[in-house]
């Protein structure tokens, strides 16, 4: 039985640990005031995510910006007014991101104000109009009278009423403010709607045709009236269209588009002359600006880091910032001026009081890995290897959250925190995840459940194929769904785990539509199923349902304010396996809802999952590769 190593790793001038990975902190959400003298970021920096303010001149140096104080709230994103007379906040309190708040406060600190949010309530803002300080937000609740939208004049306090029923999300405002774009409907069948402000009548613009499906997630007018939206309506890849507006009648075109990759996401500049796209190519991002007359592409210097978050254009339409990160980067903001030639746009990385992360040049870069289920379906995953590691050796195997989400190479100190300590670590992307078209995003739908659970049996076997994973030391682990499907995975087929950590997952999928927050119940049907019509399944699918069959011994861990996924969700596994002897260690943060936030927990929370995991796995020793090999080729399935 091989050990795990410290720690402790070598790093830049001397030893760096995980702790300074773990603490290292973020910048993002950056929105500049219109007049480009200046910028708002949200950072954890002071151990908690706040505004802090800076000089656009002083972003370049490494000196300390200025906080901006908006409560206790963690604060989860920033907006500039158009008049740069307010700097809107969206906040969670106790880190609860499905009971959010908004506040706005004057930039220089002055008349703080919670404008909307409310104990049992959700608000979220929506953006700015184009001129003034008129604000949308919209609201969500326990009842359907509670789901509505409405636009703030800030400083008088005039509120407009502007949408209501079933939830949605206020996309854009037209630059006359006499029309609005919604986004609304369940997951993975979002459609895009016009609302005409004055009379109220509401057009579907997408999907465009009878039959058509697919989802829009984010649209823009341009000044002339025009609206850019990305979308996979009846296509298999996203990408950007324009739609020609006209009265009642429009036309939809496609103006932007990559075979066999989807579009991340796209900003359109005040003007509306250019778009920023940021392409996803196999996980990473490439970043390309289209002139919206000619419809011509042009490529900046390759984005800086591997992964784009989030873009946004100086309101002069001069300057593109963007929210970006890599596996050795924390979130952090970068700034090109497009308006240079194309071979002469060098990217600048703001420095707020900035210091590198210690011991960076440690981390491991992963390898994108290729398997195919057993069903042919190609999968993908990241792994990550220690640089000497004894193989077959211990294997961890981590699950992203959503399912629409995608496990990318992003800065994850508990990745490399395990890397270090001599554990591989494996991202997959099984299907339900994003990034690999409209298809593979929609195969984990309802039924379509149990091939998601049996990708991750494909995953082990890979990795026993491979050489990689010592079929007795093979932990799985994952967050949101990704808990879940630990869970799953070790109800499902107990003989391939020696270990697992659920990290706020769903132990019963009925409960977890019952108790969730009406809104997410509303839209999520489409993608667990029906709590009436389904409710046969959801329990089938429920890992609650055959907790006694649970073997590998199991870290939880949630926290007290996560009201997206209950915490009676983990309470409940926990406790039907505490009454079967069952070998689990139960952390809850008090502080925290669905994410962890403060730095101090995600310190605590990366160093106690690694010790956790190490000692699970080096307790469980190698056996015959063998007795577990006969598991992986049988074919059999326990639901």
């Amino acid at each position: 039985m091989s050990t795990f190593a410290s720690a402790g790793v070598p790093g830049v001038g001397g030893l760096a640990s995980w702790e300074q990975w773990a603490t290292a902190p973020g910048y993002w959400s950056p929105t500049p005031d219109p007049h480009g003298q200046a910028v708002a970021m949200v950072s954890d920096r002071g151990g908690a995510p706040q505004v802090w303010v800076q000089r656009l001149d002083d972003l370049w140096a490494p000196r300390e910006p200025r906080l901006l104080r908006t409560g206790d709230d963690h604060i989860l994103s920033a907006a500039w007014s158009p008049d740069g007379q307010w700097i809107a906040c969206l906040g969670a309190p106790g880190g609860n991101a499905t009971r959010t708040r908004v506040w706005v406060v004057r930039p220089d600190g002055r008349d703080l104000r919670r404008v909307a949010g409310v104990r049992q309530g959700n608000a979220a803002m929506g953006p700015w109009a184009h001129t003034g300080s008129t604000l949308t937000i919209t609201t969500t609740g326990r009842r359907p009278e509670e789901n509505n939208s409405h636009l703030l004049r800030v400083g008088s306090w005039e509120t407009f009423q502007l949408s209501y029923g079933f939830p949605f999300t206020v996309l854009a405002l037209s630059h006359d403010g006499e029309r609005a774009l919604l986004r609304r409907g369940a997951r993975g069948a979002r459609q895009l709607v016009l609302v005409d402000l004055r009379t109220r009548h509401e057009h579907v613009l997408l999907p465009s045709a009878p039959g058509q499906t697919g989802t829009t997630e984010a649209a823009a007018f341009a000044p002339n009236g025009d609206v850019f939206a990305l979308t996979d309506s009846g296509r298999e890849r996203s990408a950007l269209a324009r739609i020609r507006v006209r009265g009642r009648k429009f036309d939809v075109e496609t103006v932007a588009d990559r075979d066999g990759e989807d579009l991340d996401s796209f900003v359109l500049s005040e003007d509306g002359r250019m778009a920023a796209l940021v392409w996803n190519v196999e996980g990473r991002s490439q970043l390309e600006l289209l002139d919206t007359a000619t419809l011509q592409m042009t490529v900046p210097a390759p984005v800086p880091a591997d992964v784009v978050d989030s873009c946004v254009f100086t309101r002069d339409g001069r300057r593109l910032l963007i929210c970006a990160q890599g596996t050795a980067q924390p979130r952090s903001i970068w700034m090109v001026d497009v308006r240079q030639a194309a071979d002469d746009r060098p990217w600048r990385r703001a420095r707020p009081g900035e210091r590198a992360v210690p011991g960076a040049d440690a981390f491991v870069t992963p390898s994108l890995e290729r398997l195919t289920a057993s069903d042919g379906t190609e999968l993908t995953g990241w792994l990550y290897q220690p640089g000497h590691a004894d193989l077959p050796g211990p294997v961890v195997l981590h699950l992203h959250g959503g399912p629409e989400a995608q496990d990318r190479p992003t800065f994850s100190p508990l990745y490399q925190a395990l890397v270090a300590r001599g554990l591989t670590v494996f991202a997959p992307n099984v299907r339900g995840s994003t990034g690999y078209g409209k298809a593979f995003r929609e195969a984990d739908d309802v039924d379509g459940r149990f091939d998601a659970i049996g990708d991750v049996v494909s995953c082990v076997r890979h990795l026993v194929a491979r050489g990689l994973a010592d079929p007795a030391r093979v932990a799985c682990s994952g967050r949101s769904y990704g808990g879940y499907l630990t869970l799953a995975a070790l109800a499902f087929h107990p003989e391939l785990f020696a270990a697992g950590v659920d990290i706020c997952g769903m132990s019963d999928l009925i409960t977890f539509m019952r108790d969730t927050e009406p809104w997410i119940s509303v839209v999520s049907a489409t993608k667990y199923g029906s709590p009436l019509r389904d409710r046969a399944l959801l329990d089938v699918l429920s890992p609650l349902r055959l907790a006694g069959d649970i073997r590998a011994p199991l870290l939880v861990v949630h926290g007290r304010n996560d009201f997206n996924v209950p915490l009676a969700e983990s309470e409940r596994i926990v406790d039907a396996l505490r009454q079967r002897g069952g070998d689990v260690t139960f952390r809850v943060f008090e502080d925290e809802g669905h994410e962890l936030h403060l730095l101090a927990n995600k310190r605590a929370f990366v160093g106690e999952t690694v010790d956790w995991l190490c000692g699970r796995l080096a307790a469980a020793g190698r056996s015959p590769m063998e007795t577990v090999a006969d598991s992986l080729t049988s074919g059999s399935a326990r639901y």
